[in-house]
């Protein structure tokens, strides 16, 4: 993964040589062919999928055969790749019907805050129209795991709609750093890394978006809040209040964050056609049928 994170592992597009591009997509078409993986970064990342679906099988004691994913703000991890590991691990990617991308982690994250959600989503023709009506969002987002500190300037009208203005992962900034790093030297350098992606924001920051494994450490939360004092006057806000409750955070709060954002598209996307609109006659017609249900 620390291959993609240089953004000058970023794919070029378009291409500037059309006979590379068209080699490298005979090549990829021929693996996949043959059915092998697409290139050798797409059989380590469909290796990564198929012990995540196994997992989840087991713990829901069901087969798992449509899935949304969250894809992790690395400029080197191409929506392609992603798409080619999900098709060879045999599952198929949810799609919106008026969305073709990717999910990142930070539109995940803030669709399980609550922002950026049509009230009524299976009606299309009302939730176009409620869309274009909800605020605009200036986020911060920052993730912290045990290998990385990745902090993500954006902003969102529509959950989906992500517009990412800078996104830095740090591989030397995660919580096992700690173990070979004085910690006072240590939260010093996270409040710089973080407090130096805040400060390119020429808007006010109107959403904090916190994420990761190890999100709730005390120590990271307490660097966290002395870099949103510092910009006193911005309306700044925590998903559930999370950073402000007297029990403190829970651990899950930021653990599933992510993946609660990705449950609650792939809920609204089984209960809406894809690439299609339907007239109100079809909706009825839907009401009809005894054996329709939604999976989780």
């Amino acid at each position: 993964m620390k291959r993609f994170t240089p953004e000058s592992s970023r794919p070029e597009y378009p291409p500037k040589n059309g006979f590379q591009e068209t080699w490298r997509r005979f090549k990829r078409n021929l693996n996949k062919r043959l059915g092998r993986p697409a290139t050798a970064d797409v059989g380590t990342i469909a290796r990564v999928i198929k012990q995540l679906r196994v997992n989840t099988e087991n713990v829901l004691r069901q087969d798992v055969s449509n899935v949304v994913i969250s894809r992790p703000m690395l400029p080197g991890f191409s929506e392609e790749d992603l798409a080619d590991a999900v098709e060879y691990v045999g599952i198929r990617s949810q799609k919106q019907y008026s969305y073709y991308g990717d999910v990142s982690e930070t539109s995940a994250a803030f669709a399980a805050a609550g922002y950026g959600l049509c009230k009524n989503y299976t009606r299309l023709r009302e939730c176009e129209m409620e869309e274009p009506t909800f605020p605009h969002h200036h986020i911060l987002a920052v993730s912290y795991t045990r290998q990385t500190l990745s902090i993500t300037l954006t902003w969102l009208q529509d959950a989906l709609e992500s517009r990412e203005i800078i996104a830095v992962v740090n591989w030397e900034l995660g919580s096992n750093a700690l173990q070979r790093r004085p910690p006072e030297l240590y939260w010093a350098e996270v409040h710089q890394a973080i407090r130096d992606v805040a400060v390119r924001s020429t808007y006010p920051l109107t959403v904090l978006l916190i994420m990761g494994e190890d999100a709730s450490n005390k120590a990271f939360l307490d660097v966290v809040r002395e870099v949103v004092g510092e910009f006193q006057g911005y309306p700044w806000l925590s998903p559930h209040d999370s950073m402000s409750t007297a029990q403190g955070p829970k651990k899950e709060d930021f653990l599933y964050h992510v993946a609660k954002g990705s449950s609650i598209f792939a809920k609204r996307w089984q209960a809406t056609p894809w690439d299609c609109v339907e007239p109100s006659r079809c909706q009825e017609a839907r009401k009809d049928r005894v054996d329709y249900e939604v999976e989780l």
